[in-house]
């Protein structure tokens, strides 16, 4: 059996992020900056499967936003999840926005 790939069996580059605009991210970016921060929290996991993993991770933690009443979720390691009305930049509606307040800290 050779080692040989063709093009095709290469996987799609993320798009840099410097291209992104600022409301839009890729999960193969997310992943890359997962694993540049903490080589060994994916080391065992294809990019793919982490990109699942992820994207159930977020899900889960806006289907947990979406039933509690205070509209609030605290994770020990990372801070608090909170449900924000804010008014759209382009419309002036008021939407939903889940902020992060690092650390815990409240606002």
């Amino acid at each position: 059996m050779t080692d040989s790939t063709t093009p095709t069996d290469q996987p799609k580059k993320p798009t840099p992020v410097a291209e992104l605009s600022l409301d839009e991210l890729e999960m193969a970016v997310l992943v890359e900056r997962i694993k540049a921060e903490d080589p060994d929290s994916l080391k065992r996991i294809g990019d793919t499967r982490a990109a699942k993993l992820v994207a159930a991770t977020l899900r889960a933690l806006r289907n947990e936003l979406d039933e509690v009443p205070e509209r609030r979720v605290r994770l020990k390691e990372m801070g608090t999840f909170v449900v924000r009305q804010v008014e759209h930049p382009k419309n002036g509606k008021l939407v939903q926005r889940i902020a992060l307040n690092p650390g815990g800290r409240e606002t």
